[in-house]
């Protein structure tokens, strides 16, 4: 092999293993970012609904009690309006983030609860009409057991929404590392490579000097310094 093409080898293998780990790193940057993306679009986004679903529906609760308590006070109605809205657009926004995904059959069984409390709200508004005893026992008997079934199924998925949302993170932590040890090990590797390589070619050029040195000796001149000199040495002792 050339000389040259010994050289351009120690420039193009060491080059190629540095490429290769900088795609590599650019690909399992995108990768990441995709992942994380995801994961604050949909598994944080579901979580958070939820939630807002969930205090809504703790808000529904206070402000119809407070109506049954001062019955004159038109903020607690407007209370209940605003909390009935909020959770009605809270749900919708996380059944349009969640489809595709596991958590659009879970979903699908809200509304059915939540038209159960609806219905036992609506109830007690009609009790609250005639007097707030009959209020009182309506919201015991129809409102608060459809909203515990609601509340007992919003934490049941917040449960797992959080599980999916940890396991989520999980993986795009573990997919980031591997990424960056992938990267260190390719890194590495180009720089033992072009290491080893450069020891071969030096050793390459010594051969070479040496190689050229030899050419320049003429045969006699090698006789004459390795083999005569010598002997008339020791026939010069001897005589002495």
């Amino acid at each position: 092999m050339k000389f040259s093409t010994r050289l351009y080898l120690c420039l193009a293998i060491p080059a190629l293993v540095f490429a290769i780990g900088l795609g590599n790193s650019i690909w399992g940057l995108v990768r990441t970012q995709h992942q994380f993306d995801d994961y604050i679009r949909t598994e944080q986004s579901i979580r958070a609904g939820l939630s807002e679903m969930l205090a809504q529906g703790l808000q529904m609760g206070q402000a119809l009690r407070n109506m049954i308590l001062d019955p004159a006070n038109p903020k607690a109605k407007e209370n209940l309006t605003a909390a009935l809205a909020a959770y009605d657009k809270a749900y919708a926004a996380t059944a349009a983030t969640a489809k595709g995904t596991p958590f659009e059959t879970q979903l699908s069984a809200l509304p059915a609860l939540r038209s159960a409390q609806a219905e036992g709200q609506n109830k007690v508004i009609a009790a609250l009409a005639v007097d707030g005893a009959s209020a009182i026992k309506t919201l015991n008997a129809e409102e608060t057991p459809a909203w515990r079934k609601l509340k007992a199924e919003l934490l049941k998925q917040l449960d797992a929404a959080g599980k999916q949302s940890e396991q989520t993170h999980q993986e795009v932590m573990a997919n980031a590392k591997n990424t960056v040890q992938i990267a260190l090990v390719l890194g590495g590797l180009a720089i033992l490579v072009a290491v080893a390589l450069a020891i071969v070619v030096h050793a390459h050029c010594k051969v070479s000097w040496v190689v050229s040195r030899l050419k320049h000796v003429k045969p006699w001149h090698w006789w004459r310094k390795a083999i005569c000199r010598p002997i008339l040495r020791c026939d010069r002792g001897t005589l002495a």
